[in-house]
């Protein structure tokens, strides 16, 4: 993208945040309403350094007062197949890894075969923490804490947390 397309396009959030800035990539665990919607946003503005998303979940019927982005057209996709081949369709954006596994403790399992990875081979960048579990929270925040690899960690939960600090 040009520089006056972008210009055009982003010219109030370019104060705030300016993708061609962005020195980090992005990955979001948990791909609700928050989550989803904030993967869309990031793409519209361009991610060059690309994102990961991690998420078990399936989208369907109950899920679609919930999140702005996805449709009926969506229902039964993964949630990370769903948003990735959107963010895809925004431009602009690096590659896109798409994990649809759950976080337990430092580890993300299938939920279908019980195949295991370690959370911390896919941790760099910028982390958003949107699952819907404090558990989950706590698991990604703990294997945050001491990553040379991660450079901020945003949390959407802005009651309790204290609960994160043992």
């Amino acid at each position: 993208m040009d520089d006056v397309a972008f210009s055009n396009r982003f010219l109030r959030q370019s104060e705030i945040a300016n993708p061609k800035n962005f020195k980090h990539p992005i990955f979001i665990l948990g791909l609700g309403s928050i989550g989803s919607a904030g993967a869309i946003a990031l793409a519209k503005m361009g991610t060059p350094r690309g994102m990961t998303f991690v998420d078990y979940d399936t989208f369907e019927d109950h899920n679609i007062p919930n999140q702005l982005c996805l449709e009926k057209a969506h229902k039964g996709m993964s949630k990370v197949e769903a948003i990735s081949s959107l963010c895809q369709e925004m431009g602009n954006i690096g590659p896109i890894q798409s994990i649809k596994r759950k976080l337990l403790g430092s580890t993300l399992v299938d939920i279908t075969t019980a195949h295991e990875l370690p959370l911390r081979e896919f941790l760099r960048g910028i982390v958003i923490s949107t699952p819907d579990s404090m558990e989950a929270r706590k698991d990604l925040w703990k294997s945050c804490l001491f990553n040379p690899q991660v450079e901020r960690v945003i949390d959407v939960r802005v009651a309790g947390m204290g609960q994160y600090i043992e």
